[in-house]
Formats: structure tokens, C-alpha cells, sequence
């Protein structure tokens, strides 16, 4: 038996040394009510306890006295909870170490106590709260109904009742009333609807009241309707181009037919000129654009029979159905005098990298 006793005592001094160092008499980190708190006195002699040759240790911890309200401490030295009052708690805490041998030898016992405090705030900001303050929707017009959560968290130590309304308009709804319990929370569903409106932002609100402080609170519904048709865009609006008087045609320019909606958008070009003649031309004089496909349209002049000025054209695009389903280009063909020196032109005038 004394030989087992010596092996023993070895390790028995690592683990006191151990729980000396592990728990902080007054000294335990500070609380906040309402929020999850946890202290492993055990911390640091996990790898002691444990079954060796000849003996088995093990380590038990109980307290006794005022440990703050919400929290409980296990027997393998957990302190655990949310803490629900303020205020400086002092508690005794009892931590036994058991020596238990194979040998048919009284097992023994070395229990000691010490005072340990914690203090627990109040903590700060409201008791009752929305989060997120607000919501954005991004709808197309005949999409159905969809859905996000606003959660209201309650930081009281007391169960709260409430009640949701939505206003701005019928496409916003949101489930009526609950209970968010202590130190808990409580979804809240907001659904939008965008059948019957027409393309646009709506704006909206979700007002939860009840018997808290700074009831109501209010979170803003912002809902942004596109339409579900073509929408004709060009990627230019102006094109410039000079040439002597009797001389060859510029190079020809051209801008893309985009469809900015949905679907696909089915267009017509042609070209028109103020004054000079037919100077101006473009081709196709047709196409089908969609979101992923924007057909380039080719501007061409001719200054053949034109006098030395500045002659104006356009370049209409017409997309019937399409939302603004008519934009133009506008063309200036400067005409110089035959025997003027041209700069070369360089295009495009400007690079982006992304």
C-alpha cells in the first residue's frame, strides 16, 4: 500500500498544482445578463484524471451559496447558463479529489473549499429588439410571393408578448402576434406579393408593439417590382465621322442592341438624314436581341456628291412591345475640304480592365 501511495503522490501534486492554477478564488471573468456565460474549473487537469497502474483518480466539484441566478455548476466543474440578475455573487466551491486503488486499499479523499466570485452586469442597449431594421426585395412583375425572417430578441429576464402589423400597402403581410420568451427569440415572417403591381419601388413597414421598452419598433420594407417584358437599350447615342470632300469612306462604326429586360426583343433599324441625301446607311436592318445576346449594328457614310460642311443623320431602333421600344442615335459626318489633311482617327478612345 505505501508503494502505491508513493507512485501516486507524484501525480496528486500535479493535480492540486493544477486546480490551483485553473481556478481564480474572486477572481471569475465577468458576467452579462442574458448572455450565454460558461467557466470550466476542471480546465487544465482533464488529462490527469483518469484510470493509472495500481489507482484511479478522479475529480468532483459542488458549490454551495449564492451562485448567480441562471447559472448551475456540474459536477465536472462546468458553471453554466445566462445569467438573469445583476450583481456581485460570492459562492463556496467544494473540489474533492478521489483516489481509488485495485489493491484492497480504503481509497482516499481529498476535499477542499474556497470562495469564488463573479460579477454580473446589467448589460447595455435595449431590452427588446428588431434585427434586421430593414428589408429589400427584388421582384419581378407575376413572380410569386417570397419570404424574409425579421427576428426580435428579448434580453429581460421575464417572457414578452407582441404584435405585428404590416402598412404601406396589401403586398406587404406579416404573421400577427406571439411570445418571445427570456433571454430568447422570436421570428418573425414577412411575406411580399408583387401580383398586380406594376414596375416600381414600394415602401413598406413592420411595427411590432407591446408591453416593453420603446415599444413599437419598426422595421422598413423596401420592394423594387422589374418588369417581365424586353426593355430596348443601345449601347451608343451618338456617333461622329469625317472624310475630304471626293474622298474614300471613313471606317464604319456600330453600337450594340441590348434588351435590358427579360425575354427576347425583336427590332428594326433604319437611318434618316437631314439634309445631304442618302449619305447614311446601317445594317442589319433587323435582329432579335436578349439579355445574353446583343447584336452589333453597322453605321456606315458615304461623302461621294457631298459639298465640304457638317451634315447631321439618325439611326432609329424600333422594338414594338419592348419597354421604351424607341431609340435613336444621332450621326455628324463632317465633310472636309478636298484638299484637307486628315489626323488619323484611333478607336476605340479609351480602355477599362476589369
Amino acid at each position: 500500500m505505501a508503494r502505491i501511495k508513493f507512485l501516486c503522490a507524484p501525480l496528486l501534486l500535479t493535480v492540486f498544482a493544477s486546480l490551483a492554477t485553473a481556478q481564480a478564488p474572486n477572481g471569475l471573468p465577468g458576467a452579462t445578463v442574458g448572455v450565454p456565460y460558461s467557466f470550466d474549473f476542471a480546465e487544465g487537469i482533464g488529462s490527469l484524471i483518469g484510470s493509472y497502474e495500481g489507482f484511479t483518480i478522479a475529480v468532483t466539484f459542488q458549490a454551495g451559496g449564492a451562485v448567480p441566478p441562471g447559472l448551475s455548476l456540474a459536477e465536472s466543474g462546468l458553471l453554466a447558463g445566462t445569467p438573469t440578475t445583476a450583481g456581485q455573487f460570492s459562492f463556496s466551491l467544494t473540489t474533492t479529489i478521489l483516489v481509488t486503488f485495485t489493491e484492497a486499499i480504503d481509497p482516499l479523499s481529498f476535499p477542499f473549499t474556497q470562495t469564488v466570485s463573479i460579477a454580473v452586469g446589467g448589460g447595455s442597449g435595449p431590452q427588446v429588439s428588431v434585427q434586421p431594421s430593414g428589408l429589400t426585395f427584388n421582384l419581378t412583375s407575376g413572380s410569386p410571393a417570397t419570404q424574409q425572417n425579421v427576428t426580435l430578441s428579448n434580453r429581460s429576464s421575464t417572457a414578452v408578448s407582441y404584435s405585428a402589423a404590416a402598412s404601406g400597402g396589401t403586398f406587404l403581410s406579416v404573421a400577427g402576434s406571439g411570445l418571445a420568451p427570456a433571454f430568447g427569440q422570436a421570428g418573425l415572417p414577412v411575406t411580399v406579393n408583387p401580383a398586380g403591381l406594376t414596375p416600381g419601388t414600394y415602401v413598406g413597414a413592420v411595427t411590432v408593439s407591446g408591453s416593453f421598452p420603446g415599444s413599437p419598433l419598426r422595421v422598413v420594407v423596401v420592394l423594387t417590382v422589374t418588369g417581365s417584358q424586353p426593355l430596348l437599350d443601345l449601347s451608343q447615342t451618338g456617333l461622329f465621322f469625317r472624310a475630304p470632300a471626293g474622298g474614300v469612306a471613313p471606317q464604319p462604326q456600330s453600337f450594340e442592341v441590348e434588351d435590358a429586360g427579360t425575354g427576347t426583343l425583336s427590332w428594326t433599324a433604319s437611318a434618316s438624314t437631314l439634309t445631304g441625301g442618302a449619305w447614311l446607311s446601317v445594317s442589319p436592318a433587323s435582329g432579335v436581341s436578349s439579355p445574353s445576346s446583343s447584336p452589333l449594328v453597322t453605321v456606315r457614310v458615304n461623302p461621294a456628291g457631298l459639298a465640304a460642311g457638317t451634315y447631321y443623320g439618325q439611326v432609329e431602333v424600333s422594338a414594338p412591345g419592348a419597354v421604351d421600344s424607341l431609340e435613336s442615335v444621332d450621326v455628324v459626318f463632317n465633310v472636309l475640304a478636298p484638299a484637307a489633311n486628315l489626323d488619323p482617327d484611333v478607336g476605340p478612345t479609351g480602355l477599362i480592365f476589369v
